[in-house]
């Protein structure tokens, strides 16, 4: 029995596993922290894509945004069902688009989540599965249910002083890596936010009777 005490055997063993837990826990941190830091840097780009959408869609003609006047946010808001089909277009160009009116709103979400898209993942355990998932119908649902888009515009007083359009986004990033996911995310998602703002061309246009939208 003593020369079992004594034995240094299996030692170097012993060492990489208690050196190996903390060290692979570290790792797995790293690597979510990163996931967050890009998941930030797309949606402030989000929020970017957002407002420039916004500046341009605000002051278009009513008939194509379901008669809802100029300057004026007060429509429904994107669905899930629009978001895939612009995501199947983003993939598929020659793919038909759908003909139902958006929304003012609508039209400004979907330029943002459309963006929030590259960085929702599956519904695995590792850390390819952090990484985005094919599925765009389950994509989009994850996007609309996570989001939240708050658009505002304001008219400073004057005619000859354009208004202005602010942006702000909240989207629960979903923390995917396993065993440190809980300990940074407690939720399971963590809320990133993002604003921007901008100045709405305004301009006197005038459309004409064409046949914009028609199949």
């Amino acid at each position: 029995m003593r020369s079992v005490w004594k034995s240094e055997e299996g030692a170097a063993y012993v060492e990489f596993l208690l050196a190996f837990v903390p060290i692979l826990t570290l790792f797995l941190g790293l690597v979510q922290i990163g996931l967050l830091y890009a998941g930030n840097l797309v949606v402030q780009h989000a929020a970017h894509r957002a407002v420039r959408s916004a500046m341009t869609v605000l002051d278009d003609d009513p008939r194509y945004y379901e008669g809802e006047p100029r300057l004026v946010i007060d429509g429904r808001s994107a669905t899930a069902d629009e978001l895939a089909d612009q995501l199947a277009r983003r993939d598929d160009p020659s793919s038909a688009p759908r003909r139902r009116p958006l929304s003012r709103r609508a039209a400004i979400e979907l330029a943002a989540m459309t963006v929030i898209a590259a960085i929702e993942p599956r519904d695995g355990d590792s850390i390819a599965d952090a990484l985005g998932t094919p599925d765009l119908a389950m994509r989009a649902d994850a996007v609309r249910a996570a989001t939240t888009i708050d658009v505002r515009v304001h008219r400073p007083s004057g005619d000859a002083v354009p208004p202005e359009v602010r942006i702000r986004i909240t989207h629960g990033f979903a923390c995917r890596v396993p065993v440190v996911r809980r300990l940074i995310c407690t939720s399971g998602r963590r809320p990133i936010e993002a604003d921007d703002w901008g100045t709405v061309h305004v301009g006197d246009m005038n459309y004409g009777d064409g046949d914009w939208g028609a199949p």
